[in-house]
């Protein structure tokens, strides 16, 4: 296991949590560009970082900070789901916990979620068959809307029309889950 420190050179002008603001303040792109090693993402790298990133989002929240909170919630999420999405499943339990923590999290809040974020979460839960995460996510998305949608065009919505391949395995989720449920 390779372990990177950096190191600031001065008289004792380092401090604990030095750097957060670079992390906090970087498009989840270039954190993304950093964690990778050779132009493939650092699986453990990225989960930390997430982690770190998600830790940082209840800290804001407290402090009652809703819009950064909300900003480093969507970055500690994309960084969770591209680890699982690299590694083709979850780390372990917690890490599961974690995505399906900070998406219930960010789908109840009023954040703007990028579409990106919406597509790489719903093609994570499809390809590792949480059909109940698939449903639950698009029944806030109906939720969020101003008007009454059904749960397809949430989705599309929220994607932005911008991974149909995914909204389609997403449909196909959706009709088998209201089937099971109808009597």
């Amino acid at each position: 296991m390779n372990n990177t420190a950096y190191v600031f050179p001065g008289q004792g002008a380092q401090k604990v949590g030095m750097g957060l603001d670079l992390l906090e303040a970087l498009p989840v792109e270039q954190l993304t560009m950093m964690l990778s090693i050779g132009g493939t993402l650092d699986v453990n790298r990225a989960y930390a970082t997430g982690r770190l990133l998600a830790e940082r989002a209840d800290m804001a929240g407290r402090v009652g900070n809703d819009d950064l909170a909300d900003a480093l919630r969507a970055k500690a999420l994309q960084l969770l789901v591209d680890a699982a999405l690299a590694f083709g499943e979850y780390l372990n339990e917690e890490h599961r916990g974690a995505v399906h923590q900070e998406a219930e999290r960010l789908s109840a809040s009023s954040a703007v979620l990028e579409p990106r974020l919406v597509c790489t979460l719903f093609d994570a839960y499809v390809r590792f068959e949480e059909a109940s995460a698939v449903v639950r996510l698009a029944d806030a998305f109906v939720d969020r809307g101003d008007e009454p949608v059904d749960r397809m065009t949430a989705v599309r919505l929220a994607s932005q029309g911008r991974c149909s391949e995914v909204v389609g395995r997403v449909a196909e989720v959706v009709e088998e889950a209201s089937r099971a449920s109808m009597p």
